[in-house]
């Protein structure tokens, strides 16, 4: 397992003088980050070390790799050119889907053809799911489209598994081009991709590319970016760049796999290659262009700083990149508003916060939080009434506060609610649209609550069955996965809900800890009307006559598929979250800062727990309507700014009298109520173990 030593010139590059935390932090990333990529034993990975310090110190958006990296994106922007280089443009219709994924890709989208394009907005249409539909382009929602008669479908957050419906829109539409962003899990065989015009699913990427892990936002994102990119003159260019290993050829970003008959422009790597400086007007010599940009741009000079202290650099391909980037920067300016519903998006659909997701949700945050008139209308409302300052927004607001109201219409039959909140241009308007927002999401918290108090009395306290499997009638539909996810966190194992949803049943199963529950999935496709999603959750339908049979078989199929997964990948895999050991008279405000530097957290990059020794009891008092939560001092900590908070604590409140010393697990935030600063840590597990 690789130590500290082993990376600490990359952190102390960074920081001069970081912290122990900090050091437990870095070391924890770098772990993961080698673990995930499995390299061979014979790889001691000190370039990836290199990358992923950059990915981890530097998230900004002139690393982004380019869009046309992912598969059909030049020929998707280049559908998009050609529309509006006609005189009579075509009729568009974006279908998304109703999770918070899906509709803010869709709004990406629509805002970008409607405020940036200046597309008529009388051909730009809109559809998202009913309450009936199942997800995906399923035949039924084929026939609405179809009634739309669109020139140019445009699907978002499904598609990737509905060949057949496709097979029939383009035999009603021939002329229609079809268009699909989606990131779920792809058909095995890649004949049962698709066949539309474009299919943009990154997970036809290499596994370790940085586009790999996108969500549909990211995806729409890239999208809106190529489409600017294809309108300069850059776009189609191709770039010999000479360097002392041999030539490369870049076109749109993407490095070609076989040599050009000709290029445009030739960029020579530094002067060393050649014996002689080369004067013509296709020629150039990229440290004289990265040396002036670095001049010009803070945030880059930072990055070679970095370099410098390190003794590395970047390659003369990455270096273009940057450049590249760079020179896009005005262009790119119209597509700012978009990174904020990019980083909703990614947070909210909990894929993994590292590579390009890292960037899009770290410069998402910083344009709420600095440019708020770069903030589209209606989630800058949406952020008023649910009482998130733009100022200090930080990832965690984005995942219990803006993606759950967003999710919460979709998930009680209104995903347009949603929808028309983010696209409303009049403050008014989206204010009361968001107050409808937030009190649909006071339903949906109802309607959970009563769900788990049914389903935890099936629950066995001596079932030790690696899969939960659970179903009550009296569950709604639309919260099945919700409910999944909250029982894998509680029980700390994966865990499946099924619920009635008209003429079948829905089934959504959600992971705890890393395993691959889409497997599961397609291991048992045979039983399922339908089905979809990806290695952290899933969904699919059913008929009702094999609801027990299924909820038997699936307790037995899913243990012996989760025997099989090497959730360790290896013993030198860490565990996913960092534990740090503090006791609690060394608290200081100053950790929550430490820990801050490695922000955005997420999947990937969970948030840091700390393991706190208690010295002294702490005082409690009640919280919550029902007082069944408790608010904790402790009195070892010099600062009355730091709080504990342990929710649902209530019932183990004794336990404060019998012991003077124990162990508990807390996450460090951060809560801002009426312009104060409290310092939280927020207990996730009871009480460790005691000491002496």
């Amino acid at each position: 397992m690789i130590e500290y030593e082993s990376v600490s010139k990359y952190l102390e590059a960074f920081l001069p003088d970081p912290t122990g935390i900090q050091k437990d932090l870095f070391l924890h990333w770098t772990r993961l980050r080698l673990a995930e990529l499995e390299l061979p034993e014979t790889d001691d990975g000190a370039s990836l070390v290199f990358q992923k310090s950059l990915n981890c110190f530097f998230p900004d958006r002139f690393f982004l790799t380019f869009p046309f990296e992912l598969p059909d994106m030049q020929v998707a922007a280049s559908v998009i050119k050609a529309a509006l280089q006609k005189t009579e443009k075509p009729r568009i219709v974006f279908y998304g889907d109703r999770d918070a994924d899906g509709v803010t890709s869709t709004a990406i989208c629509y805002l970008f053809f409607k405020n940036v394009l200046n597309y008529p907005d009388d051909l730009l249409h809109l559809l998202l799911p009913g309450e009936e539909d199942k997800y995906g382009v399923t035949e039924e929602v084929a026939e609405k489209i179809i009634s739309e008669k669109p020139d140019i479908l445009i699907v978002l957050d499904s598609g990737s598994s509905n060949k057949d419906s496709f097979e029939l829109i383009n035999k009603r539409i021939p002329e229609i081009q079809v268009l699909v962003l989606d990131h779920h899990f792809l058909p095995e065989k890649p004949e049962d991709f698709p066949a539309v015009d474009a299919f943009v699913n990154p997970m036809r990427l290499d596994k370790n590319h940085a586009k790999r892990h996108l969500c549909t936002a990211g995806l729409a994102f890239n999208f809106i970016y190529a489409i600017v990119y294809s309108h300069t003159s850059d776009f189609e260019k191709i770039y010999k760049i000479v360097t002392k290993d041999g030539d490369q050829f870049i076109k749109n970003g993407v490095v070609l796999v076989e040599k050009p008959a000709k290029n445009d422009i030739t960029i020579i790597a530094n002067e060393t290659e050649t014996a002689e400086r080369v004067s013509e007007d296709d020629t150039f010599y990229l440290d004289d262009l990265w040396k002036a940009e670095v001049k010009n741009d803070p945030d880059l000079a930072k990055v070679v700083r970095f370099l410098v202290s390190c003794k590395d650099d970047l390659e003369p391909v990455q270096k273009f990149h940057i450049l590249k980037n760079l020179a896009m920067k005005k262009a790119a300016n119209v597509t700012v508003p978009f990174l904020t519903l990019a980083a909703v998006g990614t947070v909210a659909d909990s894929v993994s916060l590292v590579d390009d997701n890292r960037i899009l949700v770290r410069e998402g945050l910083r344009v709420i939080q600095n440019n708020t008139e770069q903030i589209p209308v209606g989630l800058k409302q949406l952020l008023q009434v649910l009482k998130i300052a733009p100022w200090m927004i930080s990832e965690k607001d984005i995942g219990f506060g803006i993606g759950p109201a967003i999710n919460a219409a979709g998930r009680m039959g209104n995903a347009k609610l949603s929808l028309d909140v983010l696209i409303e241009s009049d403050p008014l308007q989206a204010t009361k649209l968001s107050t409808s927002l937030k009190d649909e999401n006071e339903k949906r918290k109802e309607l959970s609550q009563l769900a788990i108090s049914v389903l935890e009395e099936q629950i066995d306290e001596n079932n030790t069955a690696p899969i939960l499997a659970l179903y009550d009638s009296r569950v709604h539909r639309g919260i099945s996965g919700l409910v999944a996810g909250k029982f894998a966190e509680k029980y700390n194992r994966p865990t499946l809900i099924l619920v009635d949803d008209g003429d079948c049943l829905r089934g959504s199963i959600r992971a705890a800890k890393g395993e691959n529950v889409i497997q599961i999935i397609h291991k048992m496709d045979h039983w399922f009307i339908q089905s979809g999603g990806h290695e952290a959750a899933a969904g699919f339908s059913l008929a009702h006559d094999k609801k027990d049979a299924f909820l038997e078989e699936v307790l037995k199929e899913g243990a012996r598929i989760l025997a099989e997964q090497d959730l360790t990948k290896g013993e030198n895999l860490p565990e996913d979250t960092c534990i740090i050991d503090i006791k609690d008279s060394d608290i200081r405000t100053s950790l929550w800062n430490d820990i801050k530097t490695f922000a955005p957290f997420g999947q990937s990059n969970p948030y840091p727990l700390l393991l706190l020794e208690i010295t002294q009891p702490p005082k409690y008092s009640f919280m919550g309507k029902e007082k069944n939560h408790l608010k904790l001092n402790f009195p070892a900590i010099s600062t009355s700014l730091v709080e504990g908070v342990w929710f649902f604590g209530a019932e183990n409140k004794d336990f404060f009298d019998q012991y003077d010393k124990y162990l508990f697990a807390a996450e460090p935030n951060i809560n801002y109520f009426f312009g104060k600063t409290k310092y939280q840590l927020r207990f996730v597990q009871s009480i460790i173990k005691q000491t002496v």
